[in-house]
């Protein structure tokens, strides 16, 4: 009997069903050899619990409006595998999940996003699971239908930055580091965490430019504070026609405090010089130092 296949299916946060274009499920036994008295070899291999973890990379959107730049609580998630079956997607209950077990939750949130030329706006998501007893693992696996998406996921690709007020063309790659510092607390000998903690984060916007000569006329070698802001912009494409769209349809994060700094710049022959970014947001309250705009309108490249 050949071995049975499966496939990437979505996944859901809660109630709500979202697209996802990769999944990684991390078991994270912690686990060590244990040998004694000379013995040439291990004689017994501990275990004392487990870290899981479950990494998602998605569509921008779908990702921030579920879970924010924040961490959410869940108290309902499962990723799907797609079961074939004659060589197409079995139709029947068979297919396979990992969800939450007995009355576990999880932590989820962006760890970060990225898009290149000609790309699509992607977002990696992690999900921690914390348990609800010292010795049930918090992830179980299960069967039963897909889910069903409600609709398409809106897409986005790159556009264009400003520094502080100012447009400079020139835009090959963005992304951002969200520097997430989440803490799962394992205490009292139990095999996996029952609490956990987002202490804080340190994000970092990032990007590689086609036009290093103009770019170091508006950075300097020094870097420059924000005296106004740095507002990255995403280009979003229509939903019907697939092109990328022009008016206010675009996403905006924008930086309104922090340090803009040129990274590495190089040249090879036979190709264009580049030159890296880098903005390193702050905030001196509790509110995130990015902010968010799905309606922003990107500015006009000439």
């Amino acid at each position: 009997m050949p071995a049975t296949i499966y496939s990437l299916a979505p996944a859901k946060f809660g109630s709500t069903v979202v697209p996802v274009k990769s999944v990684t499920i991390s078991a994270g036994i912690l686990a060590e050899a244990n040998g004694h008295s000379g013995n040439p070899y291990p004689t017994l291999i501990r275990v004392s619990g487990g870290d899981p973890k479950v990494t998602l990379v998605m569509p921008f959107k779908p990702a921030y409006d579920a879970l924010g730049f924040s961490v959410t609580k869940l108290t309902t998630f499962e990723v799907w595998l797609a079961k074939f079956s004659d060589f197409i997607r079995s139709s029947s209950t068979d297919h396979s999940k990992f969800a939450l077990s007995g009355s576990a939750v999880a932590a989820a949130m962006i760890t970060g996003i990225a898009v290149d030329q000609d790309g699509d706006l992607m977002a990696t998501v992690d999900v921690v699971p914390i348990a609800d007893t010292a010795t049930a693992n918090p992830l179980a696996l299960g069967t039963g239908a897909l889910p069903t998406l409600a609709s398409q996921p809106a897409l986005y690709t790159l556009g264009p930055c400003t520094i502080n007020g100012t447009t400079v063309p020139g835009m090959i790659s963005a992304g951002i580091d969200l520097g997430q510092i989440l803490v799962p607390q394992r205490s009292d000998g139990c095999r996996y965490a029952m609490a956990a903690c987002r202490v804080g984060a340190t994000p970092r916007a990032f990007g590689e430019h086609g036009d290093p000569v103009t770019l170091l006329g508006t950075l300097t070698l020094d870097g420059v504070a924000a005296s106004s802001n740095l507002v990255q912009y995403f280009r979003g494409y229509n939903a019907t026609t697939g092109i990328v769209d022009t008016g206010a349809t675009a996403i905006s994060l924008t930086m309104a405090v922090g340090r803009a700094h040129p990274l590495d710049l190089s040249t090879v022959h036979g190709g264009l010089s580049r030159l890296g970014l880098e903005f390193l947001p702050t905030s001196s309250t509790s509110t995130h130092p990015i902010a968010y705009s799905a309606t922003a309108t990107v500015p006009t490249i000439t």
